[in-house]
């Protein structure tokens, strides 16, 4: 009797037991026996994480995992996509997405560094220099370390194309060094 004595490991905490004696009956058995002990199951974890890897709904755990525990997410997508570069591009980007949603930025930006997504970054710097008063010591800074930035990031990324907003920024760098020049 499998299905009385996976019960009975279950009863006893013995989930281990469960799950073996439950894969020995077969898929469809140790799907439902899973989904038994994730609906019994308290461990957030568990519900969380362990659930939709074993669905493998990648995208359904990227929506749910905790953004404070973000690097574990890129970690785990990073797995379980196996090689699938372009997988795991969408995956970072909708982490990223999540991240701009909840008005952090920066670890959006370092989301669309980790899937090489060029168009997105750009954004994303674009948007922070609304945050310095033009002419200001700040916003000159800012434009020199985003230049510095965007030239590495159009290395990493592979997109070494002329840029609109890449060519923006330089030309507010150079327009601004011309005036401390004088």
């Amino acid at each position: 009797n499998i299905e009385g004595a996976v019960d009975a490991a279950l009863r006893c905490e013995r989930v281990a037991e469960a799950f073996l004696l439950a894969y020995s009956k077969g898929p469809d058995f140790f799907h439902a026996t899973f989904e038994a002990y994730v609906t019994s199951c308290n461990d957030a974890f568990v519900k969380n994480v362990i659930r939709y890897i074993v669905d493998d709904q990648i995208g359904d755990l990227v929506e749910k995992y905790s953004l404070d525990e973000w690097k574990e997410c890129v970690a785990l997508c990073h797995s379980l996509t196996k090689g699938n570069e372009t997988l795991f591009k969408e995956h970072i980007d909708e982490l990223a997405i999540r991240f701009t949603k909840a008005n952090d930025h920066n670890n959006a930006l370092l989301c669309y560094i980790i899937s090489k997504n060029f168009s997105r970054i750009l954004e994303t710097f674009a948007f922070r220099t609304e945050r310095f008063q033009k002419g200001s010591i700040d916003h000159t800074v800012f434009l020199l370390r985003t230049v510095e930035k965007l030239t590495a990031l159009k290395v990493l990324t592979n997109n070494l194309a002329s840029n609109s907003i890449v060519d923006r920024f330089i030309y507010e760098l150079n327009k601004v060094l011309i005036q401390y020049k004088r």
